[in-house]
């Protein structure tokens, strides 16, 4: 950005509205080329206590299944269930409860409509 002639800009459009659209798409070119993007898939089924660790451990689960390495398989699947999976859902339950014993309206309300999958359209 720094080596950027920033008066060609200028010259070349004639309103401020052209000036205004002219610099928008060049800010999006350049943070199309810089900035890396990546995607996250939500889907409308995912728990709110399922976190990034248990979706490592889930996909480390699959791998371990579509080898055919059933010892592999069988010590993925029990780290799961046995302690995983309740670890987080007390994690998630005691942030919860965090939440609402502040007695702030707004904290409540975004602990409600998180609980609820409340989605404003």
């Amino acid at each position: 950005m720094e080596l950027t002639d920033w008066s060609l800009f200028e010259d070349t459009t004639g309103s401020l509205d052209e000036y205004t659209n002219t610099m928008i798409s060049y800010i999006s070119f350049c943070e199309d080329i810089c900035a890396p993007t990546r995607t996250r898939i939500k889907y409308n089924n995912d728990k709110p206590w399922f976190n990034a660790r248990l979706k490592q451990l889930c996909r480390s689960k699959e791998a371990a299944y579509r080898s055919g390495d059933q010892a592999l398989y069988n010590q993925a699947r029990n780290t799961i269930k046995s302690c995983k999976i309740r670890a987080a859902k007390k994690t998630y339950s005691n942030r919860l409860s965090s939440m609402v014993s502040t007695n702030e309206p707004s904290t409540v309300r975004k602990c409600l409509q998180n609980i609820t999958s409340y989605k404003k359209t």
